[in-house]
Formats: structure tokens, sequence, C-alpha cells
């Protein structure tokens, strides 16, 4: 009769119970808002808080520094924003507008496309923010972010165009393809989280980089056993394994399962939030369809894997 409890059992937030949740929405807008935020092109740190956050003589809430960090915690695990260096908080819908200068080689690439009928805002702030631990050299901008992995060696160039609702990804290195399918499974996720959003990969031609073909059809032609394919616009005929090389081709799926846990796991997952996350791979995956895989297995090797390293580094 009164109103809503929100608890969240994450292992940082479940110390604090609120009792009104206007009162972290409230914190969250006046965050996000604030002049502060907007003058330094959206990078805070803590003690900016204090003044964004202190109470003036109408307002109806108060914010303790102590709970500065729950509030962050918060928008964190909305994906609003992420922490970097010591107790900075960026966040990406607040980035400069102006796209850096890039010096990438033009090499072989991978490249997807994902065609939007309705392109929300706040799609690529979260890939910003799920992979901020991959930007190369702080380049980061509104509409656009340039990653690197050193243990696939590959650079990834990602843009978001609203007027065309479109969003590109790049891929150079030495594993572009296994990258790629990393960049592509939090896409994915994220796109997951809007009801009814239609959003279509597409791959282009390999001597038509202005003709794209979509992925969700190359994978339909793969399970029913099609070898060819004759894409509108093109001229001559496809093999659907070459068309799906750069980002379905074979591939060990085992490998590349662990490959993308490595990269959602965090130190505080259980056996069954693994086996979750590892689930949601599957599903997200359209190039594992049908494959009868074991996660249980596939979960047990990759905790087997990580007690190994951790056993190895603690050795050296």
């Amino acid at each position: 009769d009164l109103g809503v409890v929100l608890h969240f059992k994450d292992f940082a937030l479940n110390d604090t119970h609120v009792l009104d949740p206007i009162w972290v929405t409230s914190a969250v807008y006046r965050i996000i808002n604030s002049e502060l935020l907007s003058i330094q092109d959206g990078i805070i740190s803590y003690n900016d808080l204090s003044i964004i956050l202190r109470k003036g003589k109408d307002d109806k809430y108060s914010y303790p520094p102590s709970k500065f960090k729950y509030i962050i915690e918060l928008m964190k695990k909305f994906q609003l924003c992420y922490e970097f260096e010591t107790k900075k908080i960026l966040v990406p819908d607040l980035l400069p507008v102006q796209e850096p200068d890039m010096d990438l080689l033009d090499e072989e690439k991978s490249m997807v496309v994902v065609e939007y009928d309705f392109l929300p805002k706040s799609i690529l702030p979260r890939l910003i923010v799920n992979m901020h631990g991959d930007i190369k050299d702080n380049m980061r901008w509104r509409t656009g972010v340039v990653l690197y992995d050193d243990k696939y060696h590959a650079t990834a160039v990602i843009k978001a165009d609203y007027e065309s609702k479109v969003i590109s990804m790049s891929v150079h290195g030495t594993n572009k393809r296994d990258y790629l399918s990393v960049i592509l499974h939090f896409l994915r996720k994220i796109n997951s989280y809007f009801e009814k959003l239609v959003s279509i990969e597409k791959v282009p031609l390999p001597d038509n980089p202005n003709v794209f073909v979509s992925l969700n059809h190359l994978y339909k032609l793969e399970e029913l056993g099609k070898s060819t394919y004759f894409p509108d616009g093109a001229d001559i005929e496809y093999n659907v394994k070459d068309l799906l090389g750069s980002v379905g081709g074979p591939l060990d799926t085992e490998k590349e399962l662990i490959m993308l846990l490595e990269k959602v796991a965090n130190k505080l997952d259980s056996h069954e939030t693994l086996l979750q996350k590892a689930n949601d791979i599957v599903q997200l995956q359209p190039n594992f369809f049908g494959m009868g895989i074991n996660l249980n297995a596939i979960v047990d090797k990759y905790l087997k894997k990580k007690k190994t390293a951790a056993n190895k580094g603690y050795t050296q």
C-alpha cells in the first residue's frame, strides 16, 4: 500500500535497501543532466558528485557521500556509465561528438553492419560500457569507439549512423573473426533488452562491398545444406560457407564458447551463473543452433582453465 522496495543481490549492492525508488532515479537524472558532466565531455569524479548531488533548499532528497558508490554501481548495472582510472566515471551519452583521427592499416578485415527499423540512442553507449576495458587509446566519441584486444591481436572500429539507422563493425587483425564474434555477442545481448526491436545483421560480398547479405539467411541456408547463394543485387552465385567465413565459418564450437565466457565472466560467478551465461551465449549465437552442446562440460573446462592459469600466476 505504501510503495515499492528495490533490492539487488549483487555483492556491491546488497547492503543497501531502497524504500523510495524515486530517490535513485532522481540522483541518476541529476548526474546525467548535470552541466558539469556536459562541460567535462561525459567524465566526472566522485568529488564532483558532492557538487552535483548537493541538497538544495527545495530538494526533497539528500545524498550522503556514503551512498555515492551505491548510486554509481546502479548506473553501471544498467549500463549507463563505467569507472576508469581512479574513481572517475564516464557516461558515453555525453562523449565529444568529434570523431578522432584514426591511423588504421588498410588491411583485410571482417565486417558486419546491423540495420535497425529504429536505432535507439542508448545501444552504442551500452556497447561502449560493456566493452570499455578494450577501448584503444581513449578513442571513443558520441557515435563510435575503437576497440583492441591483445589476446586476439585485433582492432575493431564501431560506428553508429542514426540517420541511416545502422551500426557498422569493421575488425582488423590476426584473429579478427573471433573478436567480431565477441562484439556481436554483446550487441545481440543489448538488442535483446528492447522488446519488438527489429535488427538485421548483414555481411558484404567479398568482391562488392556495397552489396550486403543477411547473416540469418546464410545461417538458415547452411542449416538446410545449401552450398551456394545468389544474392539480390549480385551478378554471380557465392559459396555460403565463404560468405559466412568472416563471422560464422568452421570453428571449434567449444573453443568459441570458452572464449566468449572469458569475456562475460567475472570473479563473483559461480558454476550456476556461468552456466546461465553460457546458455545466453548459445541463444545469442545463431551459428551454435542445433549443435548439441554440453554446457556443463564446457563450464567445467572453463573453470579448470581459469584455475590452472591462477595457479600458474601464483607459482610465478
